[in-house]
């Protein structure tokens, strides 16, 4: 999947590598974050520009709670409440869209660095872990791009880390990009 520099006597590919390398299924995490900004770069430097990219963000669906627990929840004085089912829906429909614009911004980019086969897949999940591993599965990809906050073991442990948990289960391989 890396570029590789080839003698222009080369007849071909020069490594196995290089003769596999052709339209791989790469996914690349991205969530607008400092970090997820380094998958681009790293994309943009090194990845072949005859791959097959996929950007992949999600969002959080919003739980419905009960007008009751709203109410008790809002403790505010507001004489309002919107009814949950609503604030629910148009809350999620916002996070939808933030996603979808993020994905738009990353093919933006990546389309500037050269790259023509883009798709975008936004995924609502409470568990981005998952979703991750499903995308991967179903779009048989090769590699994974995912970029890293730097958190130690302890932030790990307690929030959770996409590139650690990619790192040891995806069925791919998996490039973590540092900012």
């Amino acid at each position: 999947v890396y570029k590789r520099q080839v003698s222009t006597q080369s007849t071909g590919p020069t490594t196995k590598r290089e003769s596999m390398s052709a339209k791989k299924n790469v996914m690349i995490c991205f969530d607008g974050s400092e970090p997820s900004q380094a998958t681009l770069d790293f994309a943009s430097e090194f990845l072949q520009k005859d791959v097959k990219l996929l950007v992949f963000s999600s969002y959080e669906k919003v739980p419905v709670v009960s007008t009751a627990e709203t109410i008790i929840l809002n403790n505010t004085g507001d004489d309002y409440v919107p009814p949950a089912e609503e604030w629910a829906a148009k809350e999620t429909k916002r996070r939808e869209n933030v996603a979808k614009y993020r994905t738009s911004h990353a093919k933006d980019v990546l389309e500037k660095a050269g790259f023509e086969n883009i798709r975008q897949v936004v995924v609502a999940t409470n568990d981005v872990r998952e979703a991750a591993m499903s995308t991967i599965e179903k779009e048989c990809v090769d590699t994974v791009v995912v970029g890293t906050r730097g958190h130690n073991a302890l932030a790990r442990a307690f929030l959770g880390s996409l590139s650690s948990y990619l790192s040891h289960h995806a069925p791919c391989h998996v490039l973590i990009a540092r900012k």
